[in-house]
């Protein structure tokens, strides 16, 4: 039950954040939440804490980015999204 709930509110922190409400995207994340963006890019990295996903987040705003959600993951723990990320028009 715990993934499902996890699952059920890390979709509704992307829809909050697609609206840009942040406060409400930020709301249900863990404290201790571990953000993994891979690859090499300005924005690669492992960001640890609501305040370096925040200020992720605020970088990626600056840049004119989009997302799209294309798989979702979770248990008891963790969720997993992968996503293809847009910023300012490439992918």
């Amino acid at each position: 039950m715990a993934g499902e709930q996890n699952l059920e509110n890390t979709k509704a922190a992307y829809a909050a954040f697609s609206r840009g409400d942040a406060a409400a995207a930020m709301r249900d994340l863990d404290d201790d939440i571990e953000w993994i963006s891979p690859g090499n890019s300005a924005v690669s990295g492992v960001y640890h804490g609501k305040q370096e996903v925040g200020q992720l987040w605020a970088r990626l705003a600056e840049k004119g980015f989009t997302i799209e959600t294309q798989h979702w993951f979770s248990d008891d723990e963790r969720v997993v999204v992968l996503t293809q990320v847009t910023i300012a028009g490439e992918t």
